[in-house]
């Protein structure tokens, strides 16, 4: 059956001298694995489509007894170009990326549509506004919600701004601040999801964000 969904593309490796793996997490199947084929060729203009963190519109074959699928069209709806990201952008981007990366069950083929359009709706609202230095922590602790293992926050601590975007700018905490929180939230993340991995990207953000 040929279905149609949007997609945010999370992550791609190598299958052979011509062809990649990609996976992308639909707004109506889940995290679904496709293969490319032809995709490393220079005449496959299409390639590029394939980045992380790309919004497509794609129809693939939806057939349950298929592992790897193939795309049969796809429309880039929103790619993080330096343009329109820059350096900053692009770093929180990934953190985001690597955290559905390590959240996102495999294959499961259920719709998690909730979930989807809240990271969509954030990856919009990362683009259309200043970048502010606490986003990617009212990320992890928004998207906690999503998982069904909410962060607890204290009252009167400042950290219910966390659950606004547009709270942000009353924050001001120290860079040290920052550190210190997100590895709270993470250790939240450890006890509660079996398959959650430290995050590398972390690093990043701490380097360029003051």
């Amino acid at each position: 059956m040929l279905v149609s969904t949007e997609g945010i593309v999370l992550r791609q490796f190598p299958f052979s001298d011509t062809s990649i793996i990609v996976k992308i997490f639909t707004r109506d199947y889940g995290l679904v694995g496709f293969i490319i084929k032809g995709a490393k060729s220079k005449k496959n203009a299409k390639a590029q489509l394939f980045k992380p963190v790309n919004l497509l519109a794609i129809s693939f074959y939806q057939n349950e007894n298929q592992g790897l699928k193939q795309i049969r069209e796809a429309q880039l709806l929103f790619a993080p170009e330096a343009q329109n990201f820059g350096v900053y952008k692009s770093a929180v981007t990934m953190f985001m990326v690597e955290l559905i990366n390590h959240t996102v069950p495999e294959d499961s083929g259920q719709p998690d549509i909730e979930k989807y359009n809240f990271i969509a709706s954030s990856i919009q609202y990362l683009r259309d506004h200043p970048l502010n230095a606490h986003f990617y922590l009212s990320f992890m602790y928004r998207y906690s919600g999503y998982l069904g293992i909410e962060i607890p926050l204290e009252s009167d601590s400042g950290l219910e701004n966390l659950a606004d975007y547009t709270h942000l700018v009353n924050l001001s905490w120290t860079k040290k601040e920052r550190q210190a929180l997100f590895h709270s939230f993470e250790r939240h993340y450890l006890e509660n999801l079996t398959q959650y991995k430290s995050l590398k990207s972390i690093d990043i953000l701490n380097t360029i964000l003051q």
